[in-house]
């Protein structure tokens, strides 16, 4: 570890030391660490924290923590992933190496103890697990490509965690949000232990808004085992959060602030809002929401996060914090036989990582050409290439003919292209003018930087280079 690191890591302790002891020191502590993110997103980040009523109390509830997970909750954001990771990528030319993503999403199994509707995890192989060997190596090679934060979900990835514990304790720079339906941590305590002992594993507990939604769509006594896990990770102090599925059915439970208010009382400090995505085998289209739903959903983020102690994320609401799609961007996803997937929701590979290493699989024409299609649409609240542009993906497919990895994604896209079409084009009819309204200044932005992203090589990029040279890239990955 560099010296550097070291010093900051050194830094970061202090100062969770400093407000577990007096609450107070909150502000002080962000003026201080403002020194060392100037010119950053961190920078802007702090600067919000202080301005807004929500995320000051909500940091105030982290340093309640357990000491142990929030120093190394700190020290990874800030440092590995935070700073160490800006640093690592603002030294490659994205044309010769692409920066390392943000987030690696790893499913180890397959296997789950539920089944949920519209799951794509029953789409998958579940005879063959992912080793730890195996494992391991690929944390190994995101660290050394600057990835420290990971995102584990499935199946059921907590069924894997006990065997992996070991794993887990070497890569403790790295921080693990698990995505977990949580029965597994409820029925069996050792799991549950192993979880609280590690320190940098942040349980994110499924639900989908109240009890009959929940149960509805993952099982009846679900929720119940869910409420079970919250209450004990409560009385030990441990950080995690929520995971929601959005359907046009469960839009009134997601909508009502005063489910937010029974997830901070129970102890969740954070919350992911995913839409409903209609991938996988026996999915329902139907279930999608509303063009006008999402449009309402974006204002109760908006709600929730200025103004309550709790972290709301809408992953496609705010895509334009992020500049839009981050498939094969900021993220991808490895599944249990060690294909490199895009996005958690396309299943599709060109790559092996039993055959090649993640950097390789990375820097692949075909993610290449999923970054010079981005962004998928100039509207960013429609970022994805299945639902948001979908002749985006067939475009891809067609060129690439990638592999379905759980032997039928590539036939679902094509079976179902007319009614993602439909979709998308109803949905932007009430998305776009709205967008335009709340973002007006995206568009001069892309303008002056030449590029729609940070990273470049996207297609406002491309519009801007040379015409000799962006024909040349249009031959070699679009064509």
């Amino acid at each position: 570890m560099a010296l550097t690191d070291k010093l900051l890591e050194h830094v970061v302790n202090k100062y969770v030391t400093k407000v577990q002891r007096d609450p107070n020191q909150l502000d002080a502590v962000f003026d201080d660490l403002k020194k060392y993110s100037a010119g950053t997103a961190f920078d802007n980040f702090f600067s919000w924290v202080k301005e807004n009523p929500g995320p000051r109390e909500l940091f105030k509830r982290i340093f309640e923590r357990d000491e142990k997970q929030v120093k190394m909750f700190f020290d990874n954001m800030i440092v590995h992933s935070g700073l160490e990771w800006l640093l690592n990528n603002s030294k490659l030319d994205p044309e010769k190496e692409f920066p390392a993503p943000f987030t690696l999403l790893i499913s180890p199994t397959m296997r789950c103890n539920l089944r949920c509707e519209g799951c794509y995890a029953f789409s998958y192989d579940k005879s063959s697990d992912m080793s730890k060997e195996f494992f391991d190596r690929i944390l190994t090679e995101g660290e050394e490509m600057g990835v420290h934060f990971y995102t584990l979900l499935g199946g059921e990835p907590s069924l894997k965690i006990k065997e992996f514990k070991d794993v887990f304790e070497k890569h403790n720079k790295s921080i693990f949000q698990m995505f977990t339906n949580a029965t597994i941590m409820n029925r069996d305590e050792e799991t549950l232990e192993t979880i609280l002992e590690l320190g940098n594993i942040i349980p994110v507990l499924s639900v989908d808004g109240r009890k009959e939604q929940t149960d509805l769509l993952r099982g009846a006594g679900v929720y119940e085992e869910v409420l079970n896990v919250a209450e004990k990770l409560k009385e030990r102090k441990s950080l995690y959060g929520i995971s929601l599925v959005l359907t046009r059915d469960n839009f009134d439970d997601l909508s009502d602030l005063t489910l937010y208010d029974e997830w901070i009382d129970r102890g969740a400090l954070f919350g992911w809002i995913f839409l409903y995505m209609p991938v996988a085998k026996g999915s329902h289209v139907e279930l999608m929401p509303t063009a006008e739903q999402r449009k309402k959903m974006y204002d109760v983020v908006q709600e929730v996060r200025k103004n309550k102690p709790f972290f709301l994320m809408d992953f496609w609401n705010d895509a334009p914090a992020v500049d839009g799609c981050i498939a094969a961007r900021r993220y991808a996803h490895i599944n249990n036989e060690g294909y490199l997937e895009p996005c958690i929701f396309v299943h599709q590979a060109v790559d092996n990582l039993h055959e090649k290493s993640l950097k390789e699989a990375w820097n692949s024409d075909f993610f290449n050409a999923i970054r010079l299609y981005q962004p998928h649409t100039d509207n960013l609240l429609q970022p994805c290439m299945i639902i948001g542009n979908p002749k985006v993906l067939r475009t891809i497919d067609e060129k690439y003919k990638p592999k379905s990895t759980d032997g039928y994604s590539v036939q679902r896209i094509f079976e179902i292209a007319d009614i993602l079409d439909k979709y998308a084009e109803n949905v932007a009819k009430e998305l776009e003018p709205f967008f335009k309204e709340k973002y007006p200044d995206v568009y001069r932005k892309w303008e002056e930087r030449k590029a729609a992203h940070t990273e470049g090589f996207d297609r406002i990029w491309l519009k801007y280079l040379p015409e000799e040279k962006r024909k040349e890239l249009e031959k070699k990955y679009l064509l």
